[in-house]
């Protein structure tokens, strides 16, 4: 499991009124991997790790490697005990008993949200995106799993720019 936590400066899209109000807000974002659903740690450092996210308290979170399972999503369960919102990204049916993807979390107001299917040949994959508030400025966040698998480059021609 990889936890990151990052700075970033956002910067209002539309001009300010005041001075103050120009200066650039700091955006913390922190990044997890989920351990494999046969990981049976995972309920003991899922309290670890919700205690060092409540601390760190990052404005986003992006979770990498959800299974939701049954309808059971642990990063949706993260997001409910740190009292952040959930953004489940995937490209699996809801009937699907098993469902693969990434999530986003977040304590900041979200004004949209979105998700896009990706089609490279033989697989299937989607990306998200939200729009917060931060202050005054609008940012927009996007998580998507940009590699294929396996790595091959007929796959890779699929994939948007970044």
């Amino acid at each position: 499991m990889l936890l990151l936590a990052l700075q970033a400066q956002a910067r209002p899209q539309a001009p300010a009124a005041a001075a103050s109000e120009s200066e650039p807000r700091q955006l913390t974002v922190a990044a997890l991997e989920l351990p494999s659903r046969d990981d049976a740690q995972w309920k003991q450092r899922r309290e670890q790790v919700a205690q060092l996210l409540t601390e760190l308290q990052p404005d986003v979170i992006s979770v990498q490697q959800v299974l939701q399972q049954q309808g059971r999503n642990p990063a949706c369960w993260l997001a409910s005990r740190l009292r952040y919102s959930c953004d489940f990204v995937t490209a699996d049916p809801p009937s699907q008993p098993l469902r693969h993807g990434n999530a986003m979390l977040t304590r900041l107001p979200v004004s949209e949200d979105g998700v896009t299917l990706l089609h490279p040949p033989g697989t299937f994959s989607a990306a998200g995106m939200m729009r917060l508030k931060l202050g005054e400025a609008l940012v927009n966040i996007y998580v998507a799993r940009l590699r294929p698998d396996p790595d091959e480059a007929t796959a890779r021609q699929h994939r948007p720019a970044t």
